[in-house]
């Protein structure tokens, strides 16, 4: 079984409401196998990127621990390909580019550590991160966007009671 798991991370402005969207494909098929989304606070696109790795590899690690049974038994190996529009968080995952700040340190530290979880307990034959391009991940971007957004808004309704959202 080859699995794909699409990341996404979102910020609302540099700095502001961030998403998580994760999508999982069954390669073989071709099908969408379940999403979600998560808010992950304030924050930068870098850290959303990162955060979106994180929540990804969380979300699946528990996705498998409650596969059916016989998939796992029945000598199935299954195939983990994680994808990223991020180039600078898969150039790190894959050691091409080195995290030049302190906080970038930490999430790549806190998403390798996941990595290892991942393959420790999901029982992969094999986990591999690639980049793709931005018109390959909408569907996992417009999950972390409606996250995002979706808190955002309810930060300026409260900030700005006064006004009403365009629609």
């Amino acid at each position: 079984m080859n699995l794909v798991l699409v990341v996404d991370g979102a910020s609302s402005g540099n700095g502001g409401a961030c998403g998580a969207g994760i999508v999982l494909y069954d390669s073989d098929s071709g099908k969408k196998v379940d999403s979600a989304s998560e808010y992950l606070g304030e924050g930068t696109n870098t850290f959303a990127e990162c955060m979106a790795f994180v929540k990804g590899i969380t979300w699946f690690i528990g996705y498998m621990q409650n596969m059916e049974e016989p998939l796992r038994a029945a000598g199935n190996t299954v195939n983990l390909t994680i994808l990223s529009d991020s180039v600078l968080v898969v150039n790190m995952m894959n050691d091409k580019a080195k995290p030049r700040t302190d906080d970038t340190k930490r999430y790549l530290a806190e998403i390798m550590s996941d990595l290892d979880e991942l393959k420790a307990q999901a029982g992969l034959a094999s986990v591999k991160i690639e980049h793709i391009g931005r018109d390959f991940t909408h569907k996992a971007d417009y999950l972390a966007q409606e996250v995002a957004q979706s808190k955002q808004r309810e930060k300026d309704r409260t900030q700005y009671p006064f006004l009403t959202p365009n629609k």
